[in-house]
Formats: C-alpha cells, structure tokens, sequence
C-alpha cells in the first residue's frame, strides 16, 4: 500500500485539547485517590499517546523530510521541563537521604550511581530515592514518550505501507511476553513492555492524523472499539495484577485493548466543542492545562505528597476531624492548590523549551496554536 497523506486532516481542535486535559485531570485523580475504576472510566494514557501521535504525524508531514527540525523541536519541549524537574527534586531526594533506590514502583538498597545519567536523557526511567519514590513513579511515561517520539519518522512510514501489521506487532510481542516466552525484566525490557502497551494508541493517532478513522463505517468503528474494550476488561478480571487486582492501568495487555477500544471510539466521535467559548473559565482551564501538561504531569505526584504533608498537620487534622470533613477530598483539594502554585511558578519553563514569550499566566489557545508543531 502506497504512503498516504491526509488530504484534510482533522488538525487540533478544541475537542482534542478537551481530551487531554480530561486526561491530565484524571491522572492527578487516580494518583490520589487510586481507585481502579478510574482507568476504566477514562483511560487517560492511552489517549494521550494517540493525541501525541496524531499531533506528531501532523508535525512531520509539515516538515515533510526535515524530521530533525522536528524531532529537536519537540525533544526541547519535553526534555527542557523535564530538567527543571531534575534540578529541583535530585537534590531534595539526596538532601532527604537517598539509601534506598525505587525503579518502577520497587525498591531496592543502595543508590543507583550508574543510572542517574538518565536524568540527563530518559530513555528509561530514571532511578530515584526510596522516601521520594512516588516523585518519580510517573516518570515513565517521559521516557516512553521520548522513544515514541525518536521511532515516529520511520514508524509513521512503516504504518502507512503495512497499517494492520504495525497495529499487531506490539500485540505478538505482549502475548509472547504473558506467555513466559519472552522475557522483560530490566530496564530495557521493562521499556519494550511499555512501548508495547502504547503503540497501537500511538499508532492509532497516526491513522486520526491521516483521516482514517473518519472514513471508516461508524458502525465497525462501534464494532472494533467495543470489542477490543471489553476483551480489555475481561482480560483485567480475568487474569488480575497480583497487587493491584483488576486494575487495567496496571496490566500490560488490558491496558492495551481496553485503551485502544476506548480511544478508537473517542478520536472517531469528532465533536467541535466550540460551546467552550461560551464557557470563558471552562474554556480557559482547557487551554491552561494544554499549555502546562508537561508541568502538570511532572509535578502532580510532587504536589500530591505536598498536599499529604499539609493535610496531616496537625491543626489541620484536628479541624477536619472536629468539623467531619472527610480527609480524601481535602487532599485533593490540597493536591490541586498546590499543583496550581508550582505550575504558576514554573509553567514558564514550557514557554521557554516551545520558544515563546515567557508568562506566568498562559494566554489563549488562539496563540498557542501557532507554536504547536
């Protein structure tokens, strides 16, 4: 099959923006609260690799040959915020004391010396210090970004030749891997298992870019996302995460089924969403979490350890507990107060690694458009 190019692409849109920052919300939400559902209510990830993948495929057809200009364009806007991150939570993680080492959730004695140049360059994630191992839990997904964005020009060409293929690809390897007859273990494997998990959905925002989705018959579109959802879903309650349970986020192939279902069905429902302007808080929210995802994601975990901090001091505890106040809800509360501080204090970092003025406040997304490549 020739390449093929859109010949109207969908482009951003305010029902895009809409998503992701839905996405985000519910990232900082599930990080709080850790219910399972969540993920199934919205399976947050999994939309933001199509968006970011309809979004990249969009860039390099502008470019058309000169993919370093876009690859170096958006390497600047996640690593330069990324950085920033670094800067100010390494030297806190030594200050607190660094004698245990966490990875993906585990922790292990000792400070691993020979992976801390992966806060220069993430390309797997990088280590951090047991006290402040939820800092860094979420960092996986920058690194997993990073490679996405690295493969994208010779992916989004294999993709156009050979689109069923791509999209199965990932799926033989995680079957492999559920099967014991592959082994991903270490930091490499434990990348191939998350680019696994999100390379169809980033796929899946190269066939939104070309326009794909839209031509299909709604009715398989309905067909293939339901199916591939619930298959998602039966697969989570039927082979559970021996910590978690059933929690899809947490299992490589539900997450992979389950998201792609979800988001299939999500990117083909092309809604305007101009009533947003209607909304001027509303529509304003949208485009300040736009413009500050990369902080509102980095620096979430970081406010929602804050906000637990602040939340058992112990005046505080004594007013919640005379006043009946339950104590989830004044987390998230705090969590979001001081995730709007950190994000009013250090957005402009976003500003800076996209080449535009700095501001502390964004503006609208009118403007912001013409720096989104």
């Amino acid at each position: 099959m020739p390449p093929r190019r859109a010949a109207a692409s969908p482009g951003r849109s305010r029902y895009i923006d809409t998503l992701r920052a839905l996405a985000l919300t519910r990232v900082v939400v599930y990080h709080v609260m850790g219910s399972i559902w969540l993920p199934i209510v919205f399976p947050s990830m999994s939309i933001l690799f199509a968006i970011a993948g309809s979004l990249m495929a969009a860039s390099l057809d502008r470019e058309k040959v000169h993919y370093r200009k876009v690859l170096g364009r958006r390497l600047r806007r996640l690593l330069v915020p990324f950085w920033a991150f670094g800067l100010a939570v390494v030297p806190a993680m030594f200050a607190l004391g660094w004698s245990d080492t966490a990875f993906m959730g585990d922790v292990e004695p000792g400070v691993d010396a020979a992976a801390l140049w992966l806060w220069a360059f993430p390309v797997a994630p990088p280590p951090g210090s047991g006290p402040a191992s939820g800092w860094v839990l979420p960092l996986w997904y920058i690194s997993t970004y990073l490679w996405f964005v690295l493969l994208s020009p010779p992916l989004l060409w294999m993709f156009r030749r050979w689109p069923k293929r791509m999209l199965g690809f990932p799926v033989l390897i995680l079957v492999l891997w559920a099967v014991d007859a592959l082994v991903l273990d270490d930091r490499v494997g434990t990348m191939v298992l998350l680019l696994c998990t999100y390379a169809s959905c980033w796929m899946l925002g190269f066939a939104h870019h070309d326009g794909t989705i839209g031509r299909l018959p709604l009715w398989q579109i309905i067909g293939v996302g339901l199916t591939t959802a619930a298959f998602g879903l039966w697969y989570a309650f039927t082979y559970p995460d021996p910590h978690s349970g059933p929690n899809v986020s947490d299992i490589p192939i539900a997450t992979l089924f389950y998201g792609f279902g979800v988001t299939l069905l999500l990117l083909r429902f092309r809604f305007t969403f101009e009533w947003l302007r209607r909304v001027p808080p509303l529509d304003y929210l949208v485009t300040a979490i736009n413009r500050r995802a990369v902080t509102v994601y980095l620096w979430s975990n970081v406010a929602i350890c804050g906000a637990s901090v602040l939340t058992d001091w112990a005046p505080l505890t004594d007013l919640y507990h005379e006043s009946g106040i339950p104590l989830l809800p004044l987390v998230l509360v705090t969590a979001w107060t001081v995730l709007a501080v950190v994000v009013m204090a250090l957005g402009w970092v976003e500003d800076l690694a996209s080449g535009r003025s700095l501001q502390l406040v964004p503006t609208s997304h009118h403007r912001a458009r013409r720096h989104a490549r």
